[in-house]
């Protein structure tokens, strides 16, 4: 069985979005036809597709989380506990996100089978500890757990950051540095030496040679490392990187 992304639009005309588990594309699009979805588009979602979490901040869904798990600790029904959460959050994308889940509850879905439309937010982990806590009764108290791992997770980011934030910029300055050594100051030098007629020293030649790689292409090195860390950022964002921090951290 496959996972697929689909687009299309419910009854009342809204755009919706999501992924679900089938056989093949022709089923996917049959089985969303009979929960009365217009099919835009469905595409078989790639696991190595990386997965952002949509510029939503921890710390809100840590909240929404605990606060889920209160109303659900009243014996309410889901959907008005989800109605509960949502009417405190502010506008904005995780407000959003958890209206989309309580209308795919009130579709038939369970909470677990929701929150898998949304890998962007909610990673394994967290769906498989929902699932358990719907079959076992427990939901309030694994939300409970969710939220205070989630926060630990969030300090031991902060705490990695802060303590990283020296380092590296003592190794950006020192790479800045390095770089208009070898492209503005060596060049003068090094140009002298190549004035002269006579046999230089094997390292000065390659430091000539440094210098002028240096002075050709600074400007796709910047790049070249900006893209780096932007990368290393987006990777952190997605569920295998969170994945490799939560083994870092254990």
């Amino acid at each position: 069985m496959n996972t697929y992304t689909y687009t299309g639009l419910d009854k009342n005309g809204r755009r919706v979005a999501g992924q679900i588990d089938g056989e093949d594309a022709a089923g996917i699009r049959k089985h969303l036809k009979d929960r009365g979805i217009y099919v835009i588009g469905v595409s078989e979602h790639s696991s190595f597709m990386p997965s952002f979490n949509l510029g939503i901040k921890e710390s809100d869904i840590v909240l929404a989380m605990r606060e889920l798990a209160t109303f659900v600790s009243s014996n309410l029904p889901l959907d008005e506990c989800l109605t509960g959460v949502t009417s405190q959050m502010r506008p904005g994308r995780l407000k959003k996100v958890f209206e989309d889940i309580q209308r795919k509850i009130r579709e038939g879905k369970s909470f677990s089978e929701a929150l898998k439309d949304f890998p962007q937010v909610f990673s394994d982990m967290i769906i498989s500890m929902v699932r358990a806590g719907e079959e076992t009764g427990t939901l309030d108290r694994i939300l409970v757990r969710i939220s205070d791992f989630l926060e630990k997770r969030q300090t031991f980011k902060n705490k990695i950051k802060s303590t990283m934030s020296y380092p590296v910029f003592m190794l950006v300055v020192s790479a800045a540095v390095f770089i208009f050594l070898l492209s503005f100051v060596t060049p003068t030098i090094t140009r002298i030496f190549s004035q002269i007629n006579m046999d230089l020293p094997v390292p000065t030649l390659i430091l000539m040679k440094i210098s002028g790689f240096f002075k050709a292409g600074w400007f796709y090195m910047v790049l070249g490392i900006i893209l780096l860390y932007s990368g290393i950022r987006r990777f952190f964002t997605t569920s295998r990187g969170a994945m490799v921090m939560d083994a870092v951290r254990f």
